[in-house]
């Protein structure tokens, strides 16, 4: 608590989430609270506010919103028109669907090709 009232209480707001408006413990000029992400839970389930996916766990959907929701695939197989989020599935196609070609496949996010180990 004696860190909360020394550096938070009443402090104008350092931190901003680059994907809304939530500022969890700032406290805005006018004396309100901000609002922040209505997180709806369906059956026990949480619901992505953007796609409406379901996840069990709310780690998971906010791990989704960061690094999946409304983004393209990051990596790209070299060999046919295959893209996916995670680079396993990429190295997974690659041995099942190509094995008889040389492993490579493409990273968005870095600019450059990549050959599995």
């Amino acid at each position: 608590m004696t860190r909360h009232y020394r550096y938070e209480c009443g402090t104008p707001q350092r931190f901003e989430c680059p994907y809304c408006d939530l500022l969890k413990w700032a406290i805005k000029s006018d004396g309100t609270r901000p609002a922040e992400i209505s997180i709806n839970r369906r059956n026990g389930m949480y619901e992505c506010p953007s796609c409406h996916n379901l996840y069990k766990w709310k780690k998971s959907m906010l791990a989704h919103l960061r690094h999946r929701c409304k983004q393209p695939p990051r990596f790209e197989c070299s060999h046919c028109t295959m893209k996916n989020h995670q680079k396993t599935h990429i190295m997974r196609h690659l041995r099942v669907h190509h094995p008889h070609l040389k492993a490579l496949f493409f990273d968005r996010k870095l600019g450059v090709y990549f050959r599995p180990r």
